[in-house]
């Protein structure tokens, strides 16, 4: 992961980042977030790097908040932004074989609020990982860019519009192995830009793979853009 960092960085791309997930016999190569992050920071230079997205409830908030400041630290100013979610039932059979009891809904977003304004309190960015109106009222609230994994075309085109001038960025798992991927990615992020999306967050179904993030960037190329 460290190696795919550092080639990400020389081939261009702007942020990489690392989800928050464990091993599990579906996902044996799952390594932690974090920690993998402050390896990444201190063997890259210029490249952004964060989590996207941390999960509120997996760990006490205050020991994330620390997980997070001491990642932006280790990355220098401005290189760190802190993608922080409440999770899904996509993580139920994870957090079960590893003993985590997930707190309600309500109070997994009364807990996001609390660390997303306490790390903006500290000068790091923060997004918010929903594409529910709820995510997006807290997004509002904390002043916080949002992240929308895998939206509708009307739902990014809502929180673009509804924006106010946070970040709003889009990420989605993408195939970059053919030319009609690469072809496809290009066409993707042509339209993102055009809706003034602020960052996509291209994951490759290959992300290992040792040319990934130069398709990425040939994808990026072939839209026109910078």
């Amino acid at each position: 992961m460290v190696a795919a960092a550092q080639r990400a960085e020389a081939a261009g791309i702007d942020l990489v980042v690392a989800y928050d997930h464990y091993p599990k016999p579906a996902r044996p190569e799952a390594l932690h977030g974090l920690t993998m992050l402050g390896a990444i920071a201190v063997a890259t230079e210029r490249v952004q790097i964060g989590t996207l997205v941390a999960r509120i409830g997996v760990v006490p908030d205050q020991v994330l908040i620390s997980q997070i400041r001491t990642a932006a630290r280790l990355a220098g100013p401005g290189r760190f932004i802190a993608g922080l979610g409440v999770g899904d039932h996509l993580s139920d059979d994870e957090d079960e074989a590893l003993g985590i009891t997930r707190p309600s809904l309500d109070e997994r977003f009364a807990r996001l609020e609390v660390v997303a304004t306490t790390l903006r309190s500290h000068g790091i960015d923060v997004w918010i990982g929903s594409r529910s109106r709820r995510g997006a009222a807290l997004s509002a609230a904390v002043g916080a860019g949002r992240n929308l994994w895998d939206p509708t075309d009307q739902q990014l085109a809502e929180a673009v519009l509804e924006a106010d001038g946070r970040p709003i960025t889009w990420g989605a798992q993408v195939e970059v192995t053919t030319d009609d991927g690469v072809a496809a990615l290009a066409e993707k992020l042509a339209a993102l830009a055009d809706m003034k999306v602020a960052y996509a967050i291209a994951a490759p179904t290959k992300a290992g793979a040792p040319d990934a993030a130069e398709q990425v960037m040939r994808s990026k190329k072939l839209a026109g853009l910078p």
